[in-house]
């Protein structure tokens, strides 16, 4: 009898622990699937140019430095197209504004400077797509050329979208599949004085150049739907 009690407890214990068990398995009336959500967003994919020369040539001497593509060139104002090499696969919106320091003695002039008499610079900058990475030609409309302006302490061009967005300055950049790049670029032009009253330019009245490029996506959603739109309504 003891014998038998002791397996007949032993049982009811093996099913006391079996139980919760059967009572925690799915319902097989109810099916749960995860989800995994992420953002659809554009890699920004673009190549920075390393090396970018502004060279002030006041008296308009042959360039005979290490640019080939400056070479015998006698302009005042001496500057290579700085290319960015863009292979983001979507489209962006490129804002970029442009601050020049001046040396003690030189100040910025708001149209031509040849004509002064004092230390002036007329700097001008473009900012486009091109055709290649050489930079060589302009892709399209030749951009127009801005002028550096002085206002509030700040010597400065920027290429930014107005509060409506009609800004022509901002440049929009097509997509591309991400291995093909298309490119932009910048460049700077003008001029300056040559014949000074009193004294001459030096190598220290170099002006420096700092640029802020910002990248965003743009969104087609609104162009689209708006097609899909008046696709529909003529249906």
């Amino acid at each position: 009898m003891k014998k038998t009690l002791s397996m007949f407890l032993a049982m009811v214990m093996a099913f006391a622990l079996t139980i919760p068990a059967f009572a925690q398995q799915d319902d097989p009336s109810t099916k749960n699937v995860a989800v995994a959500g992420k953002v659809a967003a554009p890699t920004i994919n673009v190549e920075v140019p390393s090396d970018v020369t502004l060279t002030l040539n006041p008296y308009q001497m042959k360039y005979n430095g290490e640019i080939k593509a400056l070479k015998d060139k006698t302009d005042q104002i001496l500057s290579v197209p700085a290319v960015f090499v863009n292979k983001t696969d979507g489209k962006l919106n490129a804002e970029l504004t442009a601050t020049a320091t001046l040396p003690t003695g030189v100040t910025i002039a708001s149209s031509s400077a040849t004509a002064e008499t004092t230390k002036k610079v007329y700097l001008t900058m473009q900012f486009g797509m091109v055709t290649d990475k050489t930079g060589a030609s302009w892709d399209g409309t030749t951009p127009t050329a801005y002028a550096f302006e002085t206002s509030n302490n700040a010597t400065k061009v920027e290429y930014k979208k107005d509060a409506t967005g009609t800004d022509p300055k901002a440049l929009e950049i097509a997509a591309t599949d991400g291995k093909t790049a298309n490119y932009f670029a910048f460049s700077f032009g003008g001029d300056m004085s040559k014949d000074l009253a009193s004294g001459t330019w030096a190598a220290g009245d170099a002006i420096s150049v700092a640029v802020v490029l910002k990248l965003s996506p743009v969104n087609d959603a609104p162009q689209q739907q708006q097609q899909q739109n008046q696709q529909g309504g003529g249906n």
